[in-house]
């Protein structure tokens, strides 16, 4: 669970930090990206980003909020939410700008596994891809 201070801070003064924390970022190449967000994040704020990308990328390709919370193992409410925060192009330009540089065929790639096989409606090609998934990432 994020903890934040309950002392606030001047609206000025956090979009300034915002606008420094996004150059920052902006500004690293892979490697250094890579380092920052191990680093930088706890393992439970990656996993939480990794979700809202995840969660973004199925609801682009037309899944439903249902099988998203199940395979995702995130609320529906968290889902509705994000689905509202993001118009349809704004999805589109996430999960584009990702696709771009997951050049390893990673997390995009799994996510492509799970639209074609994970919510398949064929019993036996989602058992065969739930089975591989599970073997790989010990879940």
């Amino acid at each position: 669970m994020v903890h934040v201070s309950k002392n606030k801070l001047k609206p000025n003064v956090s979009r300034d930090i915002a606008r420094q924390f996004i150059s920052t970022i902006s500004s690293l190449d892979r490697k250094a990206a890579e380092i920052f967000f191990n680093d930088f994040f706890t393992p439970s704020e990656r996993l939480m980003f990794a979700k809202r990308l995840a969660t973004l990328y199925l609801l682009r390709n037309g899944a439903s909020m249902y099988r998203i919370s199940q395979v995702l193992k995130v609320s529906t409410s968290t889902i509705g939410s994000l689905n509202e925060r993001f118009s349809r192009l704004e999805k589109e330009s996430i999960v584009a700008a990702c696709e771009q540089f997951d050049t390893s065929g990673g997390l995009l790639r799994e996510l492509q596994n799970l639209v074609m096989h994970g919510f398949s409606m064929n019993p036996k090609r989602r058992a065969q891809w739930l089975n591989e998934f599970e073997r790989k990432y010990q879940t």
